[in-house]
């Protein structure tokens, strides 16, 4: 389980972004590497996160950055 110290509200809990995140994924009919590999990337950013992410839209921008980054 992920840990912060700071409250949570539903929109900012990182195992309710991570069950939200991954059912978006299968809805979308991503590949299972493709899942697999989108969690690792955001349960590393959340773990890594100081301090940690507010909303579940930080988290959705963050990865939006992801391929852009990997390009330049």
């Amino acid at each position: 389980m992920i840990k912060h110290a700071k409250a949570r509200t539903r929109d900012s809990d990182p195992e309710d972004l991570l069950s939200r995140m991954d059912e978006e994924i299968v809805l979308r009919g991503f590949a299972r590497g493709t899942r697999r590999l989108y969690m690792a990337h955001v349960r590393r950013f959340l773990e890594n996160s100081v301090p940690a992410p507010d909303s579940e839209e930080e988290v959705r921008r963050w990865a939006l950055s992801l391929p852009c980054s990997m390009r330049t």
